[in-house]
């Protein structure tokens, strides 16, 4: 998916309230019940620069902070050493309030200035369905990824389809206050973390072009429009009929450097994966019948695992007999390899042809064969 605009930083700067000046300054206090962790971090854009501070919160919770503020702009809380976060807007001399409970975090509320107002209002309304969704994501949570019994392979798949259910009636509820009020900056949060993290590319940017005024002219809006370009340029990039992006990776034994070169006058089967998703299990089975049914002189075939520990894919590799071209890439989901490609889940396969034209994404066994044995 779509990466935020701002980013869990880990260099963080000490925040001493007893310099900051009260002029164009504001203030945010408050409480949050049940921390686990008593530092919060502050993230904001200052003159084009991230600013970072970290506040060291009561062990009830409260917490007093004093920051610049010469106009409108967001600010970016983190709790639970980044797990957790809530958005509030800056005014001028502004005093804001927040609570809540951090157990449930879209439920923080912050009041004070007529945006955070707006976007409380909201929460306070739609508090059934976004309660509902977090109990669900903690249930979903608990589940042991290692554990195969039947119920509980169920009981993950039930929660998925109503948090996914529930993710479209929060985006489609954003969607309808965004076209009622496309002025206020209220629906660029709303944009973000409703549209942007659940909606496609596609739908995103028809939406952030319905924006209107003022809110057009801050660094929020202009990042998240650049970023949505970005993406949907690459997307472009990486669909069906384009060019397919040349990139160089490491065989997993070190032996060779790959590239789409690598593959020449043969179609390259590029496939992404990892040790730990359950998932892939059934795609392996598939992958070594295809590469039994077509010669490597036809088809080439590299995947891309985003392990971030190679020895648990090269285990993986042997145990299964996977005999062709591996690369681990120990940075995950924030390979090159997935950007390049548009990856945004796992497993995935891309098809590309002697002319390095992408001809199939996410294609099913019978289908990747018929294609290739057309010649």
């Amino acid at each position: 998916m779509i990466k935020k605009y701002v980013s869990y930083i880990c260099v963080i700067f000490l925040f001493a309230a007893c310099n900051q000046s009260p002029k164009n300054t504001c203030l945010i206090e408050g409480k949050i019940a049940n921390l686990t962790k008593l530092k919060m971090h502050f993230v904001m854009e200052r003159q084009n620069e991230l600013k970072v501070d970290t506040v060291i919160c009561n062990k009830d919770g409260s917490f007093t902070y004093r920051t610049e503020a010469d106009s409108l702009s967001p600010v970016i809380i983190y709790f639970e050493d980044g797990k957790h976060h809530t958005t509030v807007w800056l005014q001028n001399q502004a005093k804001i309030t927040l609570s809540g409970d951090i157990t449930y975090p879209e439920l923080i509320l912050a009041g004070g200035g007529n945006v955070n107002d707006i976007l409380s209002r909201l929460k306070e309304k739609n508090k059934k369905i976004l309660k509902e969704r977090r109990d669900l994501i903690d249930r979903k949570n608990a589940i042991d990824p290692k554990d195969s019994l039947v119920s509980d392979i169920i009981n993950e798949s039930q929660y998925s389809s109503k948090i996914l259910n529930l993710n479209y009636t929060l985006k489609e509820k954003a969607k309808a206050f965004i076209k009622k009020r496309p002025e206020n900056p209220a629906s660029l949060i709303l944009f973000q973390e409703f549209i942007l993290t659940w909606g496609e590319p596609v739908e995103a940017k028809s939406c952030l072009d319905l924006f209107t005024g003022e809110v057009t002219e801050t660094s929020l809006y202009k990042n998240l429009l650049n970023e949505l370009n970005e993406t949907l340029e690459r997307i472009q990039k990486s669909s069906l009929g384009a060019v397919a992006p040349d990139f160089s990776v490491i065989t997993i034994d070190g032996k060779d450097t790959l590239s789409l070169n690598s593959f020449k006058n043969k179609y390259l089967l590029l496939t992404f994966s990892a040790s730990w998703c359950d998932f892939c299990a059934g795609n392996y089975t598939e992958l070594i019948q295809i590469r039994k049914k077509i010669s490597n002189n036809k088809l080439g075939m590299l995947t891309i695992s985003l392990d971030e520990n190679k020895n648990a894919w090269n285990k993986l590799v042997k145990r299964e007999k996977m005999n062709w071209y591996h690369s681990v890439d120990t940075a995950g989901w924030k390979s090159s390899m997935t950007y390049l490609y548009n990856i945004n889940e796992i497993p995935a396969n891309i098809l590309i042809d002697k002319n390095k034209v992408i001809v199939g994404r996410g294609l099913p066994k019978d289908s990747l064969i018929r294609i290739i044995n057309r010649e």
